[in-house]
């Protein structure tokens, strides 16, 4: 599950906005390119943590050397995080993506057991840590402009999971649906 936790915090990088611009959640591949850069951008600063830069390594770098797919399902970058951390799981622990009997683990289990979790950490993420994040960007924002970024990375649960954390039948669904694309 912790494997499965750490891949979902791509889901942060593609929905709060890390630009200068102010640009809204990052629904195309070239604002999602746009607010990985900033974010790699803001990593390199003086003062930013390790963790940060982890953080940009690991998942803004990637991003930001993407191609555009033109995909036009709103839930399209969410379905790919989802199902590249299904195969991330699957790989790692040696596990099959779907439950082959009824009390195998699977990859599609394990991700289902690791979204509400998620969530949870997500809650729990200290309005320090965020602060902090925010202070990296450069001019340093204000204190309204981190209430805003704090506000709107607590809602990213409802705004990518409106329904709540999938089942996991639905990631299965979403895991057998990305052959089909």
């Amino acid at each position: 599950m912790e494997t499965a936790r750490q891949y979902l915090t791509q889901l942060i990088i593609d929905v709060v906005s890390w630009s200068e611009q102010d640009m809204g959640p990052a629904d195309g591949a070239e604002s999602r390119r746009e607010h990985a850069i900033a974010f790699v951008r803001n990593a390199l600063l003086p003062g930013a943590t390790a963790s940060i830069r982890k953080i940009a390594r690991n998942v803004a770098l990637p991003i930001s050397h993407e191609v555009a797919d033109g995909r036009s399902s709103p839930n399209a970058r969410r379905d790919q995080i989802l199902v590249d951390t299904v195969e991330l799981v699957c790989k790692r622990h040696n596990l099959q993506p779907t439950r082959r009997s009824g009390r195998a683990e699977s990859g599609c289990s394990i991700v289902a057991t690791a979204l509400p979790k998620f969530f949870t950490w997500l809650r729990m993420y200290s309005d320090e840590q965020l602060r902090k994040l925010a202070e990296l960007r450069e001019p340093p924002e204000s204190l309204e402009e981190i209430r805003k970024f704090v506000t709107e990375l607590r809602k990213l649960p409802k705004k990518l999971f409106p329904e709540g954390a999938l089942s996991e039948q639905r990631i299965e669904n979403i895991w057998i649906a990305r052959t089909r694309s």
